[in-house]
């Protein structure tokens, strides 16, 4: 099963019109950039079946763009085990009845993505990768549930994306 893990799109600042953390939305700059993105996920696997986000809505802002971009096809579900904060182990679990051997995408916040692949590629708390906004890791999930092997296969962010259509 492939699992694409995504860190949501720039957002808004709390002040002003925004008093929570939860009600932060994309920035213009965020939903050009989640656009671009998605269109980038659309082209390495247009097989996404499902995608799973963070309740809070920056994230689902980003999954639905992420949605749109793979032609609307994915199922979109908003998951509490991707709020700031969550259990890895409950995550996964949820991945694997989501997903069931499909590919999947799931939108969330830091440092809760990058201490996730941590979890799935050592099973340690202690390792982490950056995750910069709007960086899409590719990882392969093997096995079944207690016994889930994972590979990080790569890492792509908005950045490498720009610097790759510079050269063309």
């Amino acid at each position: 099963m492939k699992i694409y893990l995504v860190r949501h799109g720039e957002a808004m600042s709390v002040g002003g019109a925004v008093n929570r953390d939860t009600d932060r939305k994309l920035t213009a700059r965020g939903e050009t950039a989640a656009k671009m993105m998605g269109q980038v996920l659309a082209h390495i696997d247009p097989e996404v079946r499902a995608i799973l986000t963070s309740p809070l809505a920056r994230a689902v802002q980003t999954g639905k763009i992420l949605r749109h971009e793979l032609n609307d096809r994915p199922v979109l579900h908003v998951s509490e085990n991707l709020s700031p904060g969550f259990r890895p182990k409950a995550l996964l679990d949820e991945i694997l009845i989501v997903g069931s051997g499909s590919s999947i995408a799931a939108v969330g916040h830091q440092p809760d993505l990058s201490q996730l692949i941590g979890y799935l590629i050592a099973d340690s708390q202690r390792v982490a990768v950056a995750m910069t906004t709007l960086a899409i890791a590719g990882l392969e999930l093997d096995g079944s549930a207690p016994h889930v092997q994972a590979q990080l296969s790569w890492l792509l962010t908005p950045e490498t994306v720009h610097f790759i259509h510079s050269l063309r």
